[in-house]
């Protein structure tokens, strides 16, 4: 079964998607979703929720970086150092070749708009 809500938003370097394993389940789903993940370039994730515990592991199976950073729901990171720091992060393994992929539950909430807007808003502006 393809991956829920994959997409680039920058082609070939920044992408969104459902958080791995999140519609059907069960480990072999979540490790499913990760292959698709590096089958698609994917190299680092960053997710804004709290995940599976297994995630990482699997990540780390897969050759990709992990790394959760909070935001709350309907809400704007409590830490804006950490936030831009996490941006200049991302930027930076994008300079480097590295695709990215932030994961966002499928209740959508905000994080990933607050996310993605910062982010292209970066990209636009170093261009």
């Amino acid at each position: 079964m393809p991956l829920i809500n994959f997409s680039w938003v920058i082609p070939g370097k920044l992408a969104g998607t459902s958080m791995p394993g999140g519609y059907s389940g069960g480990t072999q789903s979540l490790q499913d979703d990760i292959g698709q993940l590096a089958a698609a370039g994917i190299r680092r994730l960053l997710s804004l929720e709290l995940p599976d515990q297994s995630l990482s592991l699997l990540c780390k199976n897969a050759g990709m970086q992990w790394e959760y950073f909070h935001i709350p729901d309907f809400g704007i990171p409590e830490n804006v150092d950490a936030f831009d720091g996490v941006i200049n992060s991302v930027q930076q393994s994008i300079e480097q070749g590295d695709a990215v992929c932030t994961l966002q539950g499928g209740n959508r909430q905000n994080r990933y708009g607050t996310y993605m807007h910062c982010r292209k808003t970066v990209y636009a502006w170093i261009r």
